[in-house]
C-alpha cells in the first residue's frame, strides 16, 4: 500500500536537515581517484548519494554540498598521463566539473614530479579551488623520482646522481610553495616518501643523521611518509609575499 502522506523535509530548519543528511551520506571515508577510471568522480558521487541526486534540485544542492565539503579526496597524479586523463570530459579537472570541485574542502595530491605539467595544468586548478571555492585543507604526498622502476633495486642511485638538483629554484617548485603559503588555507601538509632526494633531508621531521633514506634504513622505510616543515621551506626558498591575517598560520 502506498503511503497516505509525506514528510515535509524542507520545512525543517537548515541546520537540522544537514544533521539528517550527515547520517545518510558516507562522509567518513576517503574518496581516492586514480587515472584510467572513466567518470571516477561521478561514479563515486552517484553511488554515495544514490536517489538523493534525483529527489529534487534543492536536495541535490544540499546533499552534494555536504558530500563534497565533508569528505576527503585523494587524487593520484603520479603518472604523467594522469593530468590529461583528469582534464578529460566529466573528470575532476575538466571545465564541466569546475563547480563540483570548487565544493571540495579537503584535498590530497599524490605527486611524483614537480614539473611543467604540475605548474601549467594542476596548480591553476588548485588555486581556483582555493580562491573561488571551498578548499581549505591541502596535502601533498611527494613520491621521489628515486622510486621509478629504473631505480627500484637501487633507489639511492637517484639521490647520489644529482636528480632534482636545484629543484628549489625551478618555477614549478616555486608554484608549489605559493600554493601551500596561500593564506586562505587552514591546514597544510607536505609529506615525502621515506626514500627521497637529498634536498628534502634538511626539512623533514627527523635529523639528517637519523634520516630513514640512509642506505641502512632504506629497505625498511621505503614506504614511510615523513612530514616536511613547509613553513621553514617557504621561508628559506619561497619567493612568496607573506599575507598575514587574524588567526594566521605563521
Amino acid at each position: 500500500m502506498a503511503p497516505s502522506g509525506y514528510f515535509a523535509f524542507f520545512s525543517l530548519p537548515g541546520e537540522l536537515r544537514e544533521v539528517i543528511l550527515l547520517y545518510v551520506l558516507p562522509v567518513d571515508s576517503v574518496c581516492t581517484i586514480r587515472p584510467y577510471r572513466q567518470h571516477a568522480v561521478l561514479e563515486e558521487a552517484s553511488s554515495a548519494l544514490g536517489d538523493l541526486f534525483v529527489v529534487s534540485y534543492q536536495m541535490y544542492q544540499e546533499a552534494s554540498a555536504i558530500f563534497y565539503r565533508q569528505r576527503g579526496f585523494v587524487v593520484d597524479v603520479s603518472s604523467r598521463r594522469a593530468y590529461d586523463e583528469f582534464a578529460a570530459g566529466n573528470e575532476l579537472f575538466s571545465p564541466q566539473l569546475q563547480e563540483v570541485r570548487r565544493r571540495i574542502r579537503s584535498l590530497t595530491i599524490i605527486l611524483k614530479r614537480i614539473g611543467g605539467d604540475f605548474e601549467q595544468k594542476l596548480a591553476p586548478v588548485i588555486s581556483d579551488m582555493i580562491l573561488s571555492g571551498e578548499l581549505r585543507n591541502l596535502r601533498f604526498q611527494l613520491l621521489s623520482p628515486a622510486m621509478d622502476t629504473v631505480f627500484q633495486t637501487r633507489p639511492l642511485l637517484a639521490r647520489r646522481s644529482g636528480v632534482g638538483a636545484d629543484l628549489e629554484h625551478t618555477p614549478p617548485f616555486q608554484r608549489l610553495l605559493s600554493l601551500v603559503a596561500d593564506p586562505d588555507l587552514e591546514q597544510v601538509e607536505i609529506c615525502i616518501a621515506g626514500v627521497h632526494l637529498r634536498f628534502w633531508c634538511a626539512f623533514h621531521e627527523e635529523s639528517r643523521q637519523d634520516c630513514p633514506c640512509s642506505e641502512r634504513e632504506m629497505r625498511v622505510n621505503a614506504q614511510r611518509w615523513l612530514k616536511v616543515d613547509w613553513k621553514r621551506l617557504v621561508k628559506t626558498y619561497g619567493n612568496v609575499q607573506e599575507i598575514l591575517r587574524i588567526g594566521e598560520r605563521w
